[in-house]
């Protein structure tokens, strides 16, 4: 899992399309790849974080037919790389504001995060 920040949205877009399987989005996106630690599947260099992940389930997903029409995949973090561009090293956590995350909102959608702000958890 390569988490998407706006700095590469661009480039990060040409590897979503229906492409058959010899397709390499990644050689055509401009994008580059480095060795992942812990699993086969390289890593995306641009990506400020990167998890590496083993499949722990896979929940198959049906329409009101009964047919197939796409899986659920949960996987198992068995490594992550955080590049410390994005740390906040006083609260030694990822800085939201710095890595500027991009999720898929479907289709042509791409969403980014709005106002942030930090509330106290309750104490006992």
């Amino acid at each position: 899992v390569n988490i998407m920040s706006e700095w590469f949205v661009e480039s990060a877009n040409h590897t979503c399309g229906n492409f058959p399987p010899e397709y390499d989005e990644i050689a055509e996106s401009g994008l580059t790849t480095l060795p992942s630690t812990k699993v086969r599947p390289e890593r995306v260099r641009e990506s400020a974080v990167q998890l590496e992940c083993r499949v722990h389930q896979l929940i198959p997903v049906t329409n009101d037919l009964g047919e197939h029409t796409a899986t659920v995949i949960h996987g198992r973090v068995v490594h992550i790389h955080v590049n410390e561009a994005v740390l906040d090293s006083s609260r030694e956590q990822v800085d939201i504001a710095k890595l500027r995350p991009v999720a898929r909102g479907g289709g042509n959608t791409y969403v980014t995060v709005g106002k942030m702000f930090d509330m106290a958890r309750p104490k006992v």
